[in-house]
């Protein structure tokens, strides 16, 4: 059955709409500039919390610099957004779709470019997926494309339009995951290392000006895709990690939009729009599972889950701009299953004291001796918890720096026990976590080494499935990590945007430039 230019995939029955973007009215932008209800987007200036690691979407890493810069310079043949309780696949490249169990038949517009003017055709959009999905490319993010069995063969057809993309295994979020297939235009391979440095453009804006770690100035140009109309004429985006000087430069009205986190975002409640950009997927308790160590124990991770309070640690981890988090899945995500709360260890001090008892460690027992890996972005929720796993006889040694020294520990050393890990991804979709606690769908970054295998076979069996069915078996996956104490949900993570004047769409990382309006 051929799908319009878009098409909506329900969330789980008991799913609470979270209020994460604002709705609009679409509007005409003349050549001033300026839209129909009066907004002027000539010139618009974003703040990026990090630096564009590289403009080779393949390699990157994925931060929210990276998603912001390339959400302007590349398209996608189609794009996600998620309200009002349903998960809506729009058309951007492809205007329309057949999907199956196994692939997809997608028809592309008419008249698609790239930024340099060269023609963007079939062919040189099928060069990039091929790419994305190669192994020898090691993209990240190929998995949740392509799923556990990969890109078995595109067939593009220029001269009709259209790419058919053939899966070696059943996956039915083949059409959701192609959202976040960045289309470069095929003149990058000629020189890939070129890519590193700057942008081959397939999206709304070509780069103008750039300094590096600092800002970058892009211009839009005239594209098929929907509602070009309301980019900015020229996009400014600014690199600023530290939040009050972030929340300085909108005060004195030296940029349009920011984010910010913890206390400087009180200063600005009232005095500029304000919209919530909330996460997709929850914060979590973590474990080290490497055998040998105390925490490769279900026991001993249920007792330290036991001792933590997802809600206080949460109101020191966010200075309660996020919510405490009762499940993996949240609420804005397809297949959230509210009933899987009841599966979370509570918080019971007493109960966690017995439970580490009966594990042989605590009063009586031998000491139990934890290394607590901390962000500094998680302001004094590490601390939080030490004090809370302390209460409980338990000797903790807390090591805290900066993400990048984070990764270093948790990539590198090793030597950690448990922590709260940044579970956030870019998509509504579950399948989004799993190559983050397991390799069930290809790569993996499982860095808490979880060994579950009755999460692997769900997982499986969930991304070969479709219908109603398939978020039951996603929510099942779920439950699985739940009940084996792989992981605590911890935190639904906000970031406040503020504006002067206009409304957007926004998640956790990036606004959506494709929906800027003036604000009501």
């Amino acid at each position: 059955m051929q799908q319009p230019l878009k098409t909506t995939v329900r969330l789980a029955a008991g799913a609470s709409a979270a209020a994460l973007m604002l709705s609009l009215v679409a509007c005409s932008q003349d050549s001033s500039g300026a839209g129909a209800d009066g907004v002027d987007l000539t010139n618009v200036s974003i703040v990026m919390r990090n630096d564009v690691d590289t403009f080779d979407p393949f390699k990157s890493a994925g931060e929210a610099g990276a998603k912001q810069m390339f959400d302007a310079v590349y398209d996608t043949l189609v794009r996600v957004d998620a309200a009002d309780a349903t998960v809506e696949v729009s058309g951007s490249l492809a205007a329309e779709w057949q999907m199956r169990e196994n692939g997809g038949t997608f028809q592309l517009r008419e008249g698609l470019t790239c930024g340099d003017g060269t023609v963007l055709d079939a062919e040189g959009i099928a060069k990039s997926l091929e790419h994305l999905a190669a192994p020898e490319t090691g993209a990240l993010y190929a998995s949740r494309v392509f799923g556990p069995g990969g890109l078995k063969t595109i067939t593009a057809d220029s001269a009709a339009g259209t790419l058919d993309i053939e899966l070696n295994e059943p996956y039915t979020y083949l059409l959701e995951g192609l959202s976040q297939a960045y289309v470069v235009c095929p003149t990058a391979f000629d020189d890939l290392d070129a890519l590193t440095s700057a942008p081959a453009e397939t999206g709304t804006h070509i780069m103008g000006k750039m300094s590096r770690g600092e800002s970058y100035t892009l211009e839009s140009r005239e594209t098929p895709v929907i509602e070009q109309a309301k980019v900015p004429a020229t996009l400014e985006l600014r690199v600023v990690g530290d939040d009050t000087t972030r929340a300085n430069l909108l005060e004195t009205k030296a940029v349009n939009i920011t984010s910010v986190l913890g206390r400087d975002a009180e200063r600005l409640k009232g005095s500029f729009d304000e919209h919530d950009g909330r996460a997709y997927m929850a914060d979590a308790l973590l474990f080290n599972q490497t055998e040998g160590l105390a925490v490769d124990n279900v026991d001993v991770r249920r007792a330290l889950s036991l001792a933590i309070d997802n809600a206080s640690y949460t109101k020191a981890a966010t200075f309660d701009l996020g919510s405490a988090a009762d499940t993996m899945y949240t609420p804005n995500m397809a297949c959230y299953t509210d009933a899987n709360a009841e599966l979370v260890t509570g918080f019971d001090p007493e109960s966690a004291k017995a439970v580490l008892a009966e594990a042989g460690y605590g009063e009586g027992g031998k000491p139990l001796k934890v290394r607590l890996l901390g962000i500094d972005t998680q302001n004094s929720g590490p601390e939080y918890i030490a004090d809370a796993l302390r209460s409980i006889g338990v000797e903790v040694e807390v090591n805290k720096g900066t993400l990048e020294q984070g990764l270093g520990v948790l990539f590198g050393t090793g030597e950690w026990d448990l922590m709260v890990f940044p579970y956030p991804v870019p998509t509504p979709l579950p399948s989004a976590l799993v190559n983050q606690i397991s390799g069930t769908l290809g790569e993996t970054l499982n860095v808490g080494n979880v060994q579950n295998a009755d999460y692997n076979g769900l997982v499986a069996e969930a991304a070969a499935t479709m219908g109603d069915e398939r978020c039951a078996l996603w929510g099942e996956a779920e439950a699985a990590l739940l009940e084996n104490v792989d992981v605590k949900p911890m935190t639904w993570s906000n970031a406040l945007w503020f504006s002067a004047g206009f409304e957007f769409d926004a998640d956790f990382y990036k606004v959506d430039l494709r929906t800027l309006a003036q604000a009501k």
